[in-house]
């Protein structure tokens, strides 16, 4: 699937309907205000949701705001995106992929808001649709600037392991996938960046370029690191959990080599007779291994 084509103008800023910032335009002049109190009470509820997603309040507080924005004017396309980015925040995956796709076929700029196209990108990948999911990604990665740091890092790592995923023509796209992640990042995700690359660069056959990239990290921060909440997280939005094993036989691979061997041998255990990669993996331990049943 090709990535998605989005408009240079941003519709709904920060959650925030285009009508929304009209109307707040014209609040000087009492006889529009006059003319829409449905909307802008519309518009007040919009912002409130929007700021609480924002600040990473419970989902549910947001839906129930959005069941009221519904009520108040019924059938907005900023209501859809806003609910589809709450209902993933409550892990109801699915539905938040339902509604995100009709936010999308009602209005082709629903998610130009970089924090909604990211909650689409995750919300795919969770609901298998892993080819719209790479898409989503793929699109975002020119805009992830817009994001909050961790968030921005975040989208990096997903989109680069998405790109993996897709066997040897998705290598470069990993490698500058993770190459941005590390540019500005907090520690824990720029040695996990740093690892990333290295084992992306490595898959390519650029193995002086990989040990290069790899130096000398401190193996055990990024073994913990991998066990992180918000890690795991990412490498599930990046349908990519079975990578953790590739990641841990990276770091490893200097300090702990018999470790290493072992989470190699792990990661070729979950994978199929035909996965990408295990030729590379079976290449770092010198023996093929037999897929689990």
């Amino acid at each position: 699937m090709a990535p998605l084509v989005l408009a240079q103008v941003i519709t709904v800023e920060g959650g925030r309907p285009r009508e929304c910032s009209e109307t707040r335009a014209a609040s000087a002049n009492v006889w529009e205000r006059a003319k829409s109190p449905e909307l802008r009470r519309y518009c007040e509820i919009m912002s409130l949701a929007a700021a609480r997603l924002a600040a990473a309040s419970a989902g549910k507080d947001v839906l129930a705001l959005l069941d009221e924005a519904e009520r108040v004017v019924a059938g907005r396309t900023p209501t859809l995106v806003l609910r589809g980015r709450a209902l993933l925040r409550t892990r109801r995956t699915k539905e938040a992929f339902d509604v995100l796709e009709k936010a999308v076929a009602a209005d082709g700029q629903a998610l130009s808001d970089p924090a909604a196209l990211l909650a689409y990108a995750r919300a795919a990948a969770r609901s298998g649709a892993e080819a719209k999911a790479r898409g989503a990604y793929l699109s975002l990665m020119p805009r992830a600037d817009l994001l909050p740091t961790e968030e921005r890092s975040r989208t990096y790592f997903e989109a680069g392991l998405h790109s993996m995923r897709s066997g040897a023509q998705g290598l470069p796209t990993a490698v500058l996938a993770f190459r941005e992640m590390r540019r500005d990042a907090t520690e824990t995700w720029a040695d996990l960046g740093k690892v990333a690359l290295a084992l992306a660069l490595d898959r390519q056959g650029l193995r002086e370029e990989s040990a290069s990239v790899l130096g000398t990290p401190r193996a055990s921060d990024v073994v913990r690191a991998l066990a992180l909440v918000n890690v795991i997280e990412s490498l599930e939005n990046g349908a990519s959990a079975d990578e953790t094993e590739a990641l841990r036989a990276m770091v490893l691979e200097r300090s702990d080599p018999a470790a290493s061997r072992a989470a190699w041998k792990k990661f070729l255990e979950k994978q199929a007779a035909n996965a990408p990669y295990r030729a590379h993996a079976e290449s770092r331990i010198g023996t093929p291994v037999r897929r689990a049943p």
